[in-house]
């Protein structure tokens, strides 16, 4: 059997850190805030 190739999921890591990062750095009522959580969400889904 081929190893697993992980990268995809490396890189959805990656994006899953920085919609955080830029989630925390906005307020809660602020447009940029829904959409790095819609971005948070996705990426979380496409990891499981």
């Amino acid at each position: 059997m081929p190893p697993l190739n992980t990268d995809y999921f490396v890189c959805c890591i990656a994006t899953l850190e920085r919609a955080l990062t830029l989630l925390n750095a906005n307020a809660q009522d602020d447009l940029m805030f829904d959409i790095y959580r819609a971005a948070c969400v996705k990426e979380f889904e496409i990891i499981l």
